[in-house]
């Protein structure tokens, strides 16, 4: 994971990169098969805002994701 502050002064975001290995098991065989994918993703902490307590336990930085996009790794 690459994890860098915007280029923008006045923009609080976060930019993610994120390159994770997705397995698919067919539960009739067995058998394994392999995904590798690319994720680029915004993010900012908002510790103004307002949660439920549950939300609070799951998410106690108030993380909060502004763009997302994930790409699948195509080999040549």
């Amino acid at each position: 994971m690459i994890i860098s502050p915007s280029s923008r002064r006045d923009d609080k975001d976060m930019g993610a990169y994120i390159r994770f290995k997705l397995t698919i098991r067919n539960v009739a065989t067995g058998q394994d098969d392999y995904e590798y994918w690319n994720v680029r993703l915004t993010y900012r902490i908002e510790p103004q805002v307002e949660m439920a307590s549950g939300d609070r336990n799951n998410n106690p930085l108030k993380f909060v994701v502004t763009s997302y996009v994930r790409d699948k790794e195509v080999k040549g």
